[in-house]
């Protein structure tokens, strides 16, 4: 059972990975680096994502339209994420700044503690102070002898993005099945492409041109995305159905996407060499590994903060 559960948080990991290659191609690809060129395609993919959940589960039962908006607007709020997170893409590979996403709870642990009054523990806040000095250590860029300074900061401003959408989220989310909260964030994504084709006509034009350009298979692509992100919603339901297990410790064991995003990015260069680049030495692997081990105490002194006192 305990493999079964580690399997089970440990697939999240994988999927978001796997995500945020399918993301990279995307963009630089398909996109021209505009955000809002992103968000529209992903948002047509959640439309079908919407009707399929429905099908399934009764997505209007013991939800109110305010609660059902509350979700739509959380949904609006973690679309802003990907406004810095597309122009991080700009100056590195997915492989290289996802190091900077383990930063998220630290941002969901002070917002907790400004806005809902939980405590913040001296223990919590070191352990968040060595999370992000091994996540900017992991963005020296050995080849150059540089630190990328611009992605680092474009992921850290979109994890403050993620940590108020968690905040936002929160509310609702409490002992509401993972499938209706999809849904509903899928009608506020599906949304996203209306308003944005309505308020920049430029970009609905680049839109239409991409999707006849592509036959279409730019969506295709953007479906790949959005399955791989459900995929990892549902391994990580599965996974705090194990009783026995803190949901802590498998939110610490999806720290492994930083590990991941390393395997699959050596995987995607050696099939598109033209849009994923992973020219790292083993030395400089050794060295984003033992950044990770780092980031990863530190991520337990922020999670498990019982694991210290007080």
């Amino acid at each position: 059972m305990t493999w079964l559960w580690f399997l089970c948080a440990a697939a999240p990991a994988l999927f978001h990975a796997i995500s945020a290659m399918i993301d990279q191609y995307v963009i630089r690809e398909h996109t021209s680096g505009s955000p809002l060129l992103f968000l529209s395609f992903s948002g047509f993919v959640c439309l079908p994502i919407a009707v399929i959940i429905a099908l399934f589960i009764p997505v209007f039962t013991g939800i109110t339209a305010m609660q059902a908006g509350w979700i739509i607007v959380a949904a609006w709020l973690f679309s802003a994420c990907c406004i810095p997170y597309v122009y991080a893409m700009e100056d590195a590979d997915a492989h290289e700044f996802t190091p900077v996403f383990q930063t998220s709870p630290i941002f969901v642990a002070v917002f907790g503690w400004i806005f809902l009054g939980e405590i913040l523990t001296i223990y919590q806040m070191i352990g968040g102070v060595i999370v992000i000095i091994a996540a900017a250590a992991s963005m020296i860029d050995f080849k150059h002898f540089k630190f990328k300074a611009r992605p680092f900061f474009l992921i850290l401003l979109g994890m403050i993005f993620y940590a108020a959408f968690v905040m936002v989220l929160r509310p609702v989310a409490i002992d509401r099945h993972w499938l209706q909260l999809t849904f509903w964030m899928c009608v506020g994504w599906t949304l996203v492409p209306v308003f944005i084709s309505v308020l920049f006509l430029d970009i609905r034009r680049v839109l239409v041109s991409k999707l006849i350009a592509t036959r279409g298979r730019v969506i295709l692509y953007s479906s790949g995305q959005e399955i791989a992100d459900i995929a990892a919603n549902a391994t990580r339901a599965a996974a705090l159905g194990f009783a026995a297990i803190p949901a802590a410790v498998t939110d610490l064991v999806g720290g492994l996407q930083v590990v991941f995003a390393l395997m699959v990015s050596y995987v995607a260069a050696r099939i598109i060499p033209s849009v994923y680049q992973f020219d790292l030495s083993w030395r400089a692997v050794i060295y984003k590994l033992g950044c990770f081990v780092v980031m990863m105490v530190g991520l337990m002194m922020v999670i498990m903060p019982g694991g210290g006192g007080g």
